[in-house]
């Protein structure tokens, strides 16, 4: 008689139970690099989206703003430093404004601060200058905190922390 070949159901239950048992202590840590991944990503679409408005704003000679918009059509009028929102870019043309595009975040847990100034917007001028330094903050609680950083050349860039050089 031949033997049989195979694990037996004991094996089997101890092999299950050892690959459960790793997947518990993995599973936090998945989380976190998740979480942590949306936080890097989000900053850097915002970069993008920053630099597509100020290569529009060359590209046309026009102003382009770039603001807060839950809408998706107009800048918003209340709590305008929360961008988690979502942003609008608008290019400015001597009759009105027309909306040129349009980013939108998908978690409700990443907390996106905006430029903390007088209309907590960004100008790109004609030239792709903005009138001062803006700072746009991206932050998830518990996770580490990126700034997108503008300063008076245009030229955005994502870095680790809450401080633009």
């Amino acid at each position: 008689m031949k033997p049989n070949k195979g694990f037996t159901l004991f094996e089997l239950i101890v092999t299950v139970a050892v690959l459960a048992i790793l997947a518990m202590i993995a599973a936090p840590s998945m989380v976190n690099l998740i979480k942590s991944s949306k936080v890097k990503t989000t900053s850097s679409a915002i970069v993008d989206f920053m630099q597509q408005a100020r290569s529009e704003a060359i590209r046309t000679g026009r102003p382009v703003t770039v603001c807060a918009s839950s809408s998706g059509s107009a800048c918003v009028n209340t709590n305008k430093t929360q961008w988690s929102v979502g942003l609008v870019m608008k290019i400015t043309n001597p009759d009105a404004s027309a909306i040129y595009s349009v980013l939108k975040f998908d978690d409700p847990n990443l907390i996106i601060t905006g430029p903390n100034n007088t209309d907590s917007q960004v100008v790109f001028n004609s030239i792709g200058a903005t009138s001062g330094i803006h700072r746009v903050e991206v932050t998830m609680t518990g996770q580490d905190t990126y700034s997108v950083c503008i300063p008076i050349s245009g030229r955005a860039e994502r870095i680790k922390g809450s401080t633009c050089p």
